[in-house]
């Protein structure tokens, strides 16, 4: 998952590429830390029930 306005990580397909991933852009999301005020990522959750299914 990479957030579109992360000012620490560039957003990058390099590593999806190399590792056949799926990449989720989310918009608004900083660089999902409690200081940008992200708590929680329910998404990443929702994605990792999904694959161990």
């Amino acid at each position: 998952m990479q957030a579109s306005d992360d000012p620490y990580v560039p957003i990058a397909d390099t590593l999806r590429d190399e590792l056949n991933a799926e990449t989720i852009k989310m918009e608004n999301m900083k660089h999902f830390s409690g200081d940008d005020g992200i708590k929680e990522l329910p998404i990443v959750l929702n994605k990792l029930l999904e694959i161990s299914r």
